[in-house]
C-alpha cells in the first residue's frame, strides 16, 4: 500500500481531485477539462515528481473525479 508521507507543491491552479495510482508510480491531477499525469520517483530522501503528459478532454463541463485502473496504467 502506497501512502503519501512527503508534501510537495505542483502548479494547478483550480485542481478538483488528484490521485496515485496504485503502484504509487503516477499521480493524475484534474484541472478544469484537462488531466495531468505525473511520474512519481522516490528516491529514499527525496521524491521526485515529473510532469509526463497533459490529455484535454472533450466534456463540456469540469471533470468532478476519476480512478485509475487497478493495474495502474490508465
Amino acid at each position: 500500500m502506497f501512502s503519501l508521507q512527503k508534501e510537495w507543491q505542483i502548479d494547478t491552479a483550480t485542481a478538483s481531485t488528484a490521485k496515485i495510482s496504485p503502484n504509487g508510480e503516477f499521480l493524475a491531477i484534474i484541472r478544469n477539462l484537462t488531466i495531468l499525469i505525473y511520474s512519481i520517483t522516490d528516491n529514499n530522501d527525496t521524491v521526485d515528481v515529473i510532469p509526463l503528459t497533459e490529455i484535454i478532454t472533450t466534456h463540456t463541463a469540469p471533470i468532478s473525479d476519476l480512478v485509475w485502473s487497478p493495474d495502474g496504467q490508465c
